[in-house]
Protein backbone atom coordinates (compact mmCIF):
# COMPACT_ATOMS: atom_id res chain seq x y z
CA UNK A 1 0.00 0.00 0.00
CA UNK A 2 1.08 3.64 -0.37
CA UNK A 3 1.98 3.92 3.32
CA UNK A 4 4.36 0.94 3.08
CA UNK A 5 6.98 2.72 0.97
CA UNK A 6 8.73 6.04 1.47
CA UNK A 7 11.50 7.47 -0.68
CA UNK A 8 12.22 4.10 -2.26
CA UNK A 9 12.38 2.14 1.00
CA UNK A 10 9.76 -0.53 1.71
CA UNK A 11 8.95 -1.20 5.37
CA UNK A 12 6.32 -3.90 4.80
CA UNK A 13 4.77 -6.14 2.14
CA UNK A 14 1.45 -7.77 2.91
CA UNK A 15 0.94 -11.41 1.90
CA UNK A 16 -2.60 -12.61 1.19
CA UNK A 17 -3.78 -16.23 1.12
CA UNK A 18 -6.61 -16.24 -1.42
CA UNK A 19 -7.89 -19.51 0.01
CA UNK A 20 -8.68 -17.75 3.25
CA UNK A 21 -9.38 -14.13 2.36
CA UNK A 22 -10.22 -11.83 -0.53
CA UNK A 23 -7.94 -9.23 -1.99
CA UNK A 24 -8.38 -5.74 -0.51
CA UNK A 25 -10.43 -3.56 -2.86
CA UNK A 26 -7.43 -1.30 -3.53
CA UNK A 27 -5.05 -4.15 -4.44
CA UNK A 28 -5.74 -4.37 -8.16
CA UNK A 29 -2.61 -3.34 -10.04
CA UNK A 30 0.01 -5.96 -10.89
CA UNK A 31 3.56 -4.67 -11.22
CA UNK A 32 6.76 -6.07 -12.65
CA UNK A 33 10.52 -5.71 -12.33
CA UNK A 34 11.72 -2.13 -13.10
CA UNK A 35 8.24 -0.58 -12.79
CA UNK A 36 8.06 2.74 -10.95
CA UNK A 37 5.26 3.27 -8.43
CA UNK A 38 4.27 6.78 -7.37
CA UNK A 39 1.53 7.64 -4.87
CA UNK A 40 -1.13 9.96 -6.26
CA UNK A 41 -1.77 11.55 -2.84
CA UNK A 42 0.48 14.24 -1.33
CA UNK A 43 3.63 13.89 -3.51
CA UNK A 44 5.68 15.71 -0.86
CA UNK A 45 5.34 12.67 1.44
CA UNK A 46 7.50 10.77 -1.08
CA UNK A 47 5.56 7.50 -1.15
CA UNK A 48 7.27 6.27 -4.28
CA UNK A 49 9.77 3.64 -5.34
CA UNK A 50 11.01 1.30 -8.03
CA UNK A 51 10.43 -2.46 -8.19
CA UNK A 52 13.92 -3.99 -8.08
CA UNK A 53 13.04 -7.62 -7.25
CA UNK A 54 11.15 -10.15 -9.33
CA UNK A 55 8.28 -10.94 -6.96
CA UNK A 56 5.60 -13.12 -8.51
CA UNK A 57 2.06 -11.73 -8.39
CA UNK A 58 3.09 -8.48 -6.73
CA UNK A 59 0.10 -6.14 -6.52
CA UNK A 60 0.05 -2.50 -5.49
CA UNK A 61 -2.69 -0.20 -4.32
CA UNK A 62 -4.81 1.74 -6.79
CA UNK A 63 -3.42 4.74 -4.91
CA UNK A 64 -0.26 4.37 -7.01
CA UNK A 65 0.41 5.45 -10.57
CA UNK A 66 2.45 2.62 -12.13
CA UNK A 67 5.04 3.66 -14.72
CA UNK A 68 6.54 1.05 -17.06
CA UNK A 69 9.52 2.56 -18.88
CA UNK A 70 10.26 1.63 -22.50
CA UNK A 71 13.76 0.04 -22.18
CA UNK A 72 14.63 0.92 -25.80
CA UNK A 73 14.30 4.63 -25.09
CA UNK A 74 15.10 5.10 -21.41
CA UNK A 75 16.58 3.51 -18.29
CA UNK A 76 14.00 2.89 -15.56
CA UNK A 77 16.42 3.76 -12.75
CA UNK A 78 17.37 7.03 -14.46
CA UNK A 79 13.71 8.02 -14.97
CA UNK A 80 13.04 7.25 -11.30
CA UNK A 81 15.88 9.50 -10.17
CA UNK A 82 14.65 12.31 -12.44
CA UNK A 83 10.98 12.36 -11.43
CA UNK A 84 11.82 12.11 -7.72
CA UNK A 85 14.08 15.16 -7.76
CA UNK A 86 13.00 18.00 -5.47
CA UNK A 87 12.08 20.20 -8.46
CA UNK A 88 9.51 17.70 -9.76
CA UNK A 89 8.22 16.71 -6.32
CA UNK A 90 7.47 20.36 -5.58
CA UNK A 91 5.83 20.83 -8.98
CA UNK A 92 3.57 17.81 -8.45
CA UNK A 93 2.77 18.93 -4.89
CA UNK A 94 1.68 22.34 -6.23
CA UNK A 95 -0.60 20.61 -8.75
CA UNK A 96 -1.96 18.37 -5.97
CA UNK A 97 -2.79 21.34 -3.73
CA UNK A 98 -4.84 22.89 -6.53
CA UNK A 99 -6.98 19.76 -6.76
CA UNK A 100 -10.49 20.07 -5.37
CA UNK A 101 -10.59 16.50 -3.97
CA UNK A 102 -10.51 15.69 -0.23
CA UNK A 103 -6.72 15.22 -0.22
CA UNK A 104 -4.04 17.00 -2.27
CA UNK A 105 -3.67 14.55 -5.16
CA UNK A 106 -2.38 14.19 -8.70
CA UNK A 107 -3.50 12.21 -11.76
CA UNK A 108 -1.38 9.82 -13.89
CA UNK A 109 -1.49 12.46 -16.64
CA UNK A 110 0.34 14.91 -14.34
CA UNK A 111 3.29 12.50 -14.30
CA UNK A 112 2.93 11.84 -18.03
CA UNK A 113 3.26 15.56 -18.77
CA UNK A 114 6.59 16.07 -16.94
CA UNK A 115 9.26 17.40 -19.30
CA UNK A 116 13.01 16.94 -18.82
CA UNK A 117 16.24 16.53 -20.78
CA UNK A 118 17.02 12.93 -21.75
CA UNK A 119 20.66 12.01 -22.49
CA UNK A 120 21.57 8.99 -24.65
CA UNK A 121 20.68 5.60 -23.14
CA UNK A 122 24.28 4.66 -22.30
CA UNK A 123 24.74 7.96 -20.44
CA UNK A 124 21.46 7.40 -18.56
CA UNK A 125 22.72 4.01 -17.41
CA UNK A 126 26.06 5.41 -16.25
CA UNK A 127 24.36 8.20 -14.28
CA UNK A 128 21.85 5.79 -12.77
CA UNK A 129 24.67 3.37 -11.90
CA UNK A 130 26.60 6.02 -9.97
CA UNK A 131 23.51 7.19 -8.08
CA UNK A 132 22.49 3.59 -7.44
CA UNK A 133 25.88 2.80 -5.90
CA UNK A 134 25.48 5.75 -3.53
CA UNK A 135 21.98 4.60 -2.61
CA UNK A 136 23.36 1.12 -1.88
CA UNK A 137 25.90 2.61 0.54
CA UNK A 138 23.16 4.65 2.20
CA UNK A 139 21.07 1.49 2.60
CA UNK A 140 24.00 -0.35 4.22
CA UNK A 141 24.43 2.51 6.70
CA UNK A 142 20.67 2.53 7.35
CA UNK A 143 20.75 -1.19 8.18
CA UNK A 144 23.76 -0.65 10.46
CA UNK A 145 21.82 2.11 12.23
CA UNK A 146 18.87 -0.26 12.69
CA UNK A 147 21.17 -2.86 14.25
CA UNK A 148 22.71 -0.31 16.61
CA UNK A 149 19.27 1.01 17.51
CA UNK A 150 18.06 -2.52 18.37
CA UNK A 151 21.11 -2.96 20.60
CA UNK A 152 20.40 0.36 22.31
CA UNK A 153 16.76 -0.61 22.83
CA UNK A 154 17.82 -3.95 24.34
CA UNK A 155 20.15 -2.14 26.76
CA UNK A 156 17.39 0.31 27.71
CA UNK A 157 14.94 -2.55 28.29
CA UNK A 158 17.45 -4.33 30.51
CA UNK A 159 18.49 -1.29 32.55
CA UNK A 160 15.31 0.75 32.89
CA UNK A 161 12.38 -1.65 32.35
CA UNK A 162 13.53 -5.06 33.60
CA UNK A 163 15.92 -3.46 36.16
CA UNK A 164 18.48 -6.25 35.62
CA UNK A 165 21.35 -4.35 37.23
CA UNK A 166 19.32 -3.43 40.30
CA UNK A 167 18.18 -7.05 40.66
CA UNK A 168 21.77 -8.27 40.35
CA UNK A 169 22.93 -5.81 43.01
CA UNK A 170 20.00 -6.70 45.28
CA UNK A 171 20.94 -10.36 44.94
CA UNK A 172 24.43 -9.55 46.16
CA UNK A 173 26.27 -10.61 43.01
CA UNK A 174 29.93 -9.49 42.85
CA UNK A 175 30.45 -6.10 41.24
CA UNK A 176 32.93 -7.45 38.70
CA UNK A 177 30.49 -10.15 37.58
CA UNK A 178 27.64 -7.65 37.12
CA UNK A 179 29.85 -5.24 35.19
CA UNK A 180 31.05 -8.03 32.91
CA UNK A 181 27.59 -9.47 32.28
CA UNK A 182 25.94 -6.14 31.45
CA UNK A 183 28.99 -4.53 29.80
CA UNK A 184 29.14 -1.56 32.16
CA UNK A 185 31.93 0.23 33.96
CA UNK A 186 32.09 0.52 37.76
CA UNK A 187 31.07 4.20 37.67
CA UNK A 188 27.85 3.28 35.79
CA UNK A 189 27.30 0.37 38.21
CA UNK A 190 27.45 2.81 41.14
CA UNK A 191 24.60 4.90 39.71
CA UNK A 192 22.05 2.11 40.22
CA UNK A 193 20.43 1.43 43.61
CA UNK A 194 20.74 -2.00 45.19
CA UNK A 195 17.17 -2.43 46.47
CA UNK A 196 13.52 -1.97 45.48
CA UNK A 197 10.84 0.19 47.09
CA UNK A 198 7.40 -1.05 48.10
CA UNK A 199 6.05 -0.03 44.66
CA UNK A 200 8.55 -2.42 42.99
CA UNK A 201 10.55 0.45 41.52
CA UNK A 202 14.28 0.79 42.18
CA UNK A 203 14.81 2.63 45.44
CA UNK A 204 14.66 6.41 44.91
CA UNK A 205 12.90 6.17 41.54
CA UNK A 206 9.47 7.71 40.89
CA UNK A 207 6.71 7.61 38.26
CA UNK A 208 5.90 10.78 36.33
CA UNK A 209 4.18 12.07 33.19
CA UNK A 210 6.21 13.42 30.29
CA UNK A 211 4.29 16.72 30.42
CA UNK A 212 5.56 17.28 33.97
CA UNK A 213 9.17 16.63 32.99
CA UNK A 214 9.43 18.88 29.92
CA UNK A 215 9.59 22.62 29.38
CA UNK A 216 7.45 22.47 26.26
CA UNK A 217 5.54 20.07 23.98
CA UNK A 218 4.31 21.52 20.68
CA UNK A 219 3.56 20.61 17.08
CA UNK A 220 5.85 21.59 14.23
CA UNK A 221 4.77 23.32 11.03
CA UNK A 222 5.20 23.44 7.26
CA UNK A 223 5.36 26.67 5.23
CA UNK A 224 3.12 26.67 2.16
CA UNK A 225 4.82 24.83 -0.68
CA UNK A 226 3.39 27.04 -3.42
CA UNK A 227 5.00 30.22 -2.06
CA UNK A 228 8.61 30.25 -3.30
CA UNK A 229 9.69 32.96 -0.89
CA UNK A 230 8.99 30.60 2.02
CA UNK A 231 11.62 28.16 0.71
CA UNK A 232 14.11 30.48 -0.98
CA UNK A 233 16.73 31.37 0.00
CA UNK A 234 16.99 28.02 1.84
CA UNK A 235 18.74 28.98 5.08
CA UNK A 236 17.01 27.19 7.99
CA UNK A 237 17.10 23.36 8.22
CA UNK A 238 13.54 21.97 8.03
CA UNK A 239 12.74 18.43 9.17
CA UNK A 240 9.93 16.41 7.56
CA UNK A 241 8.17 13.57 9.38
CA UNK A 242 9.53 11.14 6.78
CA UNK A 243 13.07 11.87 7.99
CA UNK A 244 12.31 10.77 11.55
CA UNK A 245 13.84 7.34 10.97
CA UNK A 246 17.32 7.83 12.41
CA UNK A 247 18.27 7.97 16.11
CA UNK A 248 19.95 11.39 15.72
CA UNK A 249 19.33 14.09 13.09
CA UNK A 250 22.51 15.82 11.94
CA UNK A 251 21.20 17.24 8.64
CA UNK A 252 17.89 17.72 6.82
CA UNK A 253 16.96 17.23 3.18
CA UNK A 254 15.23 20.60 2.93
CA UNK A 255 15.60 24.14 4.23
CA UNK A 256 13.16 27.04 4.53
CA UNK A 257 13.68 30.79 4.42
CA UNK A 258 13.40 33.33 7.23
CA UNK A 259 10.15 34.51 5.64
CA UNK A 260 8.81 30.95 5.63
CA UNK A 261 9.56 30.68 9.34
CA UNK A 262 7.82 33.98 10.12
CA UNK A 263 4.69 33.23 8.09
CA UNK A 264 3.96 29.66 9.14
CA UNK A 265 3.52 27.54 12.24
CA UNK A 266 7.11 26.32 11.88
CA UNK A 267 9.34 26.98 14.90
CA UNK A 268 13.03 26.65 15.70
CA UNK A 269 13.70 23.51 17.75
CA UNK A 270 17.01 23.51 19.57
CA UNK A 271 19.67 20.82 19.52
CA UNK A 272 18.88 17.89 21.90
CA UNK A 273 15.12 18.31 21.43
CA UNK A 274 13.18 15.04 21.02
CA UNK A 275 10.98 14.93 17.91
CA UNK A 276 8.14 12.43 17.34
CA UNK A 277 6.61 11.99 13.86
CA UNK A 278 2.84 12.47 13.85
CA UNK A 279 1.94 11.41 10.32
CA UNK A 280 2.80 9.05 7.47
CA UNK A 281 4.87 5.89 7.46
CA UNK A 282 7.08 7.13 10.33
CA UNK A 283 4.20 8.07 12.68
CA UNK A 284 5.24 7.33 16.27
CA UNK A 285 8.95 7.20 15.45
CA UNK A 286 11.18 9.42 17.60
CA UNK A 287 14.54 11.05 17.04
CA UNK A 288 16.95 13.35 18.86
CA UNK A 289 18.05 16.58 17.19
CA UNK A 290 21.80 16.92 16.76
CA UNK A 291 21.33 20.40 15.25
CA UNK A 292 18.85 23.27 15.48
CA UNK A 293 16.00 22.70 13.00
CA UNK A 294 12.55 24.03 12.18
Amino acid sequence: DTGNITNGTVDQIQFIDLKKENLPSRARRKVSFNDIIYSTVRPNQKHYGRITNNIENLLVSTGFTVITVDPIQADSKFIFYVITQKEYTEKLQTIAEQNVSTYPSIKPSDLEDLIFSLPPLDVQRKIAGILGALDDKIEVLREQNKTLEKMAQAVFQSWFVDFDIVRAKAAGLPTADVCKKYHITPDIYDLFPSAFSADNLPQGWTIGKIKNLCFDIQSGGTPQRNIKEYWCPPTIPWLSSGEVNFPIIIHTKEKISEEGLRNSSAKIWKKYTTVVAMYGATAGEATLLGIDVS
